[in-house]
């Protein structure tokens, strides 16, 4: 849980997210974060599932120094994912088209 991660009070957890997620008025429900009930020891209790877009948000927002650990990481990814970008671009159509035939068929399998 991206809350857990950053380091913040669990006894907060609810303020938080209203003010973070539910109220934020550049992301939207069903686009950019779900909310979902589930149980713990019992309890019913309101939980999120964010895009990557939306986490690396709230991480950059949170001014602590899990949040930048967490940016840093989001950073890195990106970063690696535009390398490989310009590699592929780089190659022969004839290897892009034989990885893009490769990937479909891994797509189907699965």
């Amino acid at each position: 849980m991206l809350h857990e991660f950053l380091g913040m009070d669990k006894s907060n957890f609810s303020r938080w997210a209203k003010t973070n997620i539910e109220e934020n008025e550049f992301y939207d429900e069903g686009k950019d974060w779900w909310g979902f009930v589930i149980v713990t020891n019992g309890n019913e209790c309101r939980d999120y599932k964010f895009t990557t877009d939306f986490a690396k948000h709230l991480s950059m927002s949170s001014r602590s120094a899990k949040g930048k650990i967490a940016r840093d990481y989001f950073v890195y990814v990106e970063d690696g994912a535009k390398k490989m970008l310009v590699q592929f671009q780089d190659m022969s159509p004839q290897l892009q088209y034989m990885i893009k035939v490769e990937q479909e068929q891994k797509r189907k399998a699965k």
